[in-house]
């Protein structure tokens, strides 16, 4: 029998000791993790939700480590609503890599993706993420309108790396995280919430990309592909937040013409 296991992540603030003094200040991004445990449920997955002090790094390693036990034709969803970070990484074209910023610390894409590599042929993986990225280029996370952006400040993440430098250091140097993506073989589809010149806005119920997100899948009345899915989601977003599609690993043709989250 096929199997469909969640795991629904949303952090509103951080841990002020792990984080240099910061805490965050959103929003949405619990009731995101809410909202998608819901759908999630309705489809008959199997969900776990780790809602902001739940969503250590230790706590999120465990889920994803449990989940490698799906066989072929079952699937995975991971959606993560919080701020995004980054941190210098010699082994990546651009010398820095993305994060998600757990309550108290990071993950860094590498090892997200290394994690998803142990997954086993066969298996499908549907990842919704909702954050951004470019906090080393402004420290105001506000827009004109006062609604937030959903990414650290460049001034925390640089007093974090300065801090665990030796840590990192060593992880940079461990083969195990070096070209993750091209070791992933089950068939993964990744919709984001905006391009990687953009900012994930926030917002007071849901953020904006998981709104619209919601708003298409209608209570699962929606009836379209993955792509549809996601192209539809773009025509109810501003233009300054354009929400991202793509695959990695094996290309699963029958999987990306399923009707979304179907187990």
């Amino acid at each position: 029998m096929t199997k469909g296991l969640a795991l629904n992540i949303g952090l509103n603030s951080m841990d002020s000791q792990s984080y240099v003094g910061w805490t965050g200040k959103l929003k949405a991004s619990e009731n995101d993790a809410k909202e998608l445990t819901s759908l999630a449920n309705s489809q008959g997955f199997r969900v776990t939700q780790l809602i902001t002090m739940e969503a250590t790094y230790n706590n999120v390693i465990e889920q994803i480590e449990m989940a490698q036990s799906l066989q072929d034709g079952d699937i995975f969803m991971f959606s993560y609503s919080g701020y995004g970070g980054m941190l210098p990484n010699k082994n990546e074209p651009n010398f820095s890599e993305k994060t998600f910023c757990l309550y108290d610390g990071q993950l860094r894409y590498s090892e997200f993706f290394y994690l998803l590599s142990t997954f086993n042929e066969g298996v499908r993986l549907i990842l919704v993420l909702d954050s951004s990225y470019l906090g080393g280029t402004r420290e105001d996370s506000r827009d004109t309108e006062g609604a937030l952006y959903k990414f650290a400040p460049g001034s925390v993440l640089v007093k974090m790396y300065r801090i665990h430098i030796k840590e990192h250091d060593k992880y940079l140097h461990d083969p195990r995280f070096i070209k993750t993506i091209e070791k992933i073989k089950s068939s993964a589809i990744i919709i984001s919430a905006c391009q990687e010149n953009q900012f994930a806005r926030d917002g007071n119920c849901n953020s904006l990309f998981i709104s619209k997100l919601l708003d298409v899948w209608d209570n699962g009345a929606f009836n379209g592909s993955y792509k549809n899915f996601h192209k539809t989601i773009v025509s109810r977003m501003p233009p300054y937040q354009t929400p991202t599609y793509g695959e990695l690993g094996k290309s699963n043709t029958k999987f990306v013409k399923q009707k979304p989250f179907t187990i």
